[in-house]
């Protein structure tokens, strides 16, 4: 990956949210843009630091950020004066799907600030699966999905994230905040972020009550898995444009559908994470010197 320094390294991003997936980045991308002294990169989740994309991946938005350091940097632009730049991807704490990603940010960045933003982890196991009914075709039940599917706990399994950036960074160039406490005491999470960041909190405005890429009560999911691609490929964006609305609302009425969460379901999936997720917990606190009571699926009896 060519990271080498050049005319435009006065706008190189220095900060970068890594996730957890479905754990609020969305809004904490959103909450850092509102101090004036951050700039937040204008496309979230530009997946650079994953490496090139190969043959066999399925075409994304991202793409044209992740295969060229020219059109990644493009996103900074214009942000010189802002002492803080970052951008945010979900992608970069998805081991171990996606390797390698601790050392490519050390190697662009020695002194990148990283911030890991963390769930309940049963919570975000589910709101996980719910994502990829509506997104990624998955068509099995919640129970079996997360007891077959790795993936699901594995990017829950924050202990096992955090350890491979703690094998390139420093502890102090980390910050481990929880969704819950964002959610709950906002304007002091943020000012002890702020605070870390070396910034005045003072100056920042804040409207913390408006969240955003809220999991629903229902998703929708597309039909045909031909239909699902071409809508989160680059060709369905620029189709997104260009349709007629009528015609777009049409095409979703004939080739989607509304799947219900179902309460009952749900709480069996968090007694089977429980028993998966707590030891990992355990861990967590063991490495980061902190409880997380506040992840009340967790420590259920």
């Amino acid at each position: 990956m060519d990271s080498e320094k050049d005319d435009t390294s006065a706008c190189r991003p220095n900060t970068f949210i890594i996730g957890a997936m479905k754990s609020g980045t969305s809004s904490l991308h959103r909450y850092l843009d509102s101090h004036p002294s951050v700039g937040m990169s204008r496309f979230k989740e530009p997946a650079y630091f994953l490496g090139p994309t190969k043959p066999s991946d399925a075409p994304a938005l991202s793409d044209r950020y992740r295969n060229d350091l020219g059109e990644y940097l493009a996103l900074f632009e214009g942000m010189q004066e802002k002492p803080i730049r970052g951008e945010s991807t979900t992608d970069y704490s998805k081991l171990p799907r996606f390797p390698g990603v601790p050392e490519r940010i050390r190697d662009f960045e020695p002194a990148a600030r990283i911030i890991y933003l963390l769930r309940d982890p049963a919570e975000r196991t589910i709101s996980h699966y719910w994502w990829a009914v509506q997104h990624e075709r998955e068509t099995r039940d919640l129970l079996t999905a997360v007891g077959e599917e790795p993936f699901y706990t594995e990017v829950s399994d924050y202990a096992r994230q955090l350890r491979a950036y703690l094998a390139v960074f420093p502890k102090r160039q980390l910050y481990v905040e929880t969704t819950e406490r964002l959610e709950s005491h906002p304007e002091q999470a943020l000012c002890d972020l702020w605070t870390w960041l070396g910034l005045d909190p003072d100056v920042a405005s804040l409207d913390a009550a408006n969240r955003f890429n809220v999991t629903p009560s229902s998703v929708t999911q597309t039909r045909s898995a031909l239909l699902q691609d071409l809508r989160h490929s680059r060709v369905g964006a620029v189709l997104t444009r260009t349709i007629p609305g009528p015609l777009r609302a049409l095409g979703r009425h004939l080739t989607e559908r509304t799947v219900e969460r179902a309460a009952a379901t749900t709480a069996d999936a968090r007694d089977y994470l429980r028993g998966i997720q707590r030891p990992q917990v355990e861990t967590l606190s063991k490495i980061l010197g902190r409880q997380f009571d506040e992840w009340t699926s967790v420590h259920a009896a």
